[in-house]
């Protein structure tokens, strides 16, 4: 039996890491990352780890070191923070994104198998050590048999997100319109081909005025523009995925929370939930907020209450190719444009 001898004032300082850096996600129990589990007594909750998490304790336990002292101190507190409060930890997400950028199961069945081996290979306090910084190497965790896992399969969300980023790049490129146009553009292209998310309604706002930076230094290279595309629609993925876990967990058994070392998507995470109006009169000023919220509005009012509908139902891929060829265009000109 591992047991743990701790004093709160240390059981504090990981939990004050964990809430300051902002770690855990929840629309209830830490919609700005401070947890406060008050009205969810007896429940059982999983942690989601995003795949910042997952590398970086993956390197971790791979190697017994990580030199980035943040990243070490972050992993290792959600580590005993979570044996600590028997939370689950689940990596499901992150190892389907790693299987689809590797297009097959080879390298996530073998991070699955290590990261499943970690929870139990190391005494807590291993973790509790590494948190606090009395030690910054742990011994080497070695894996001589594998079990087989299948995470490659094509996720219907990440396709949906990818389409928006698509849009999204597009009206980014285009220099003939202002902040508020492309905003507004983008919205509409939104409530009338696709299924609406929250958090990419947020987030194109916090890319156009700066406040993530998905499309800084593109170098001229148009196959890093598609990465990032795609690396933001996996961030999103992540989101709009959990949602549909936190959507009506009133009467769940098990609470799913959410755990990233990604301070862009923990602001588009925040500013989502914030609730209000305020987040688009911060970034765009009175009178902009005020068109872009009434436009919403009147969006909401014009195609609610939606006939649902499956992601499955759309033609993904074709609109996919279309964009895509919309996004060629807007760079040509937009590179055309830079070279007078």
């Amino acid at each position: 039996m591992d047991i743990l001898r701790i004093k709160e004032s240390e059981l504090e300082q990981v939990t004050d890491f964990i809430n300051g850096n902002q770690l855990i996600l929840h629309p209830n129990i830490s919609p700005t990352g401070e947890l406060d589990f008050t009205d969810y007594k007896g429940k059982k909750f999983t942690v989601l780890l995003d795949r910042n998490l997952l590398s970086y304790l993956l390197t971790l336990v791979k190697t017994g070191e990580l030199e980035d002292y943040k990243a070490r101190i972050a992993i290792s507190s959600i580590m005993l923070w979570s044996r600590f409060n028997n939370i689950l930890l689940n990596s499901g997400f992150a190892l389907i994104e790693y299987a689809n950028w590797k297009k097959g199961n080879i390298e996530a069945t073998q991070e699955n198998n290590i990261f499943l081996k970690t929870y139990d290979h190391y005494p807590a306090n291993t973790w509790l050590d590494l948190a606090l910084n009395r030690r910054k190497t742990i011994p080497i965790l070695e894996l001589k048999e594998f079990d087989e896992y299948s995470f490659y399969k094509e996720s219907d969300h990440f396709q949906m997100h990818f389409l928006e980023m698509l849009k999204i790049a597009e009206l980014f490129l285009n220099i003939e319109l202002s902040k508020e146009e492309k905003i507004i553009n983008f919205y509409r292209w939104v409530y009338g081909n696709i299924l609406i998310c929250r958090y990419t309604i947020i987030y194109f706002p916090l890319l156009v005025t700066g406040k993530v930076k998905t499309f800084k230094k593109l170098k001229n290279d148009f196959s890093l523009l598609i990465s990032r595309c795609k690396n933001q629609a996996w961030d999103l993925t992540y989101l709009s995925v959990w949602s549909t876990l936190h959507y009506n967990e009133e009467q769940a058994d098990e609470i799913y929370l959410f755990g990233t070392f990604d301070s862009e998507l923990r602001t588009i995470f925040v500013t989502s939930h914030r609730n209000s109006d305020e987040p688009i009169y911060e970034m765009l000023g009175t009178q902009q907020g005020q068109r872009i919220v009434k436009e919403l509005t009147n969006l909401n009012e014009k195609h609610m209450p939606r006939e649902f509908r499956p992601i499955d139902s759309f033609d993904l891929d074709g609109m996919i190719d279309s964009q895509l060829s919309r996004v060629k265009e807007a760079w040509a000109k937009k590179t055309a444009s830079n070279s007078r």
